[in-house]
């Protein structure tokens, strides 16, 4: 398996009861002759603060009447992926530790309850309370600035260190928007669906 199969200054917080919160899922338009439909979850950034070289996020959506939510933490200054030419900078693009990803309670165990229905994996469990650091590579052609607005993408390697079980190796689309304040997780492909939901459960 390829890795490459890959084709605001100081604190600013604001409560989520403030912002308009919106149903996570959405269907994902695909090429015409792919058999399986991909299940794409949309959030909406409710609170963010820069914390030395991070920026923390607070995403939350609606799953019907339930708020759903994940905090995530992403480096700042991260390097670009792709170069001017379209081409992939395998040496700069790959970063470890750059994106974090972690529990903020209740909203995020029903957001997992949500996703595992949307992939088809239901589960009962909660949300792990590990901080998930995937690898990730970065689909800009700049540095990522969140200091500036923007449309920021990443793909997110899971399971992908040695140690590792080939069983526990999943890919996902992370976007990030901070002039539109969403976050978006979509999905690679359909197969690492159960891979996913076993990555976010306790």
């Amino acid at each position: 398996m390829s890795l490459f199969s890959l084709l605001f200054g100081c604190n600013n917080s604001s409560n989520s009861s403030s912002v308009n919160l919106t149903e996570i899922s959405k269907v994902a338009e695909q090429e015409e002759g792919l058999k399986d439909v991909f299940q794409d979850v949309f959030l909406k950034i409710v609170s963010e603060e820069k914390i030395k070289d991070s920026y923390i996020f607070i995403a939350k959506g609606l799953s019907k009447s339930k708020v759903v939510g994940l905090k995530f933490e992403i480096k700042s200054n991260l390097p670009n992926g792709i170069n001017t030419d379209g081409s992939l900078d395998a040496k700069n693009g790959f970063i470890r530790n750059a994106i974090k990803i972690s529990s903020i309670g209740k909203e995020s165990d029903e957001l997992l309850k949500a996703i595992s229905k949307l992939y088809g994996f239901p589960t009962d469990k909660k949300f792990t309370i590990n901080t998930l650091s995937p690898t990730a590579f970065s689909l800009n052609k700049s540095i990522v600035d969140f200091e500036k607005l923007g449309y920021y993408k990443f793909k997110l390697f899971f399971g992908d260190s040695e140690k590792d079980e080939e069983e526990d190796y999943c890919e996902l689309y992370f976007n990030i928007n901070n002039n539109e304040k969403t976050i978006e997780l979509f999905e690679k492909d359909s197969e690492y669906r159960k891979s996913l939901i076993n990555v976010f459960k306790e």
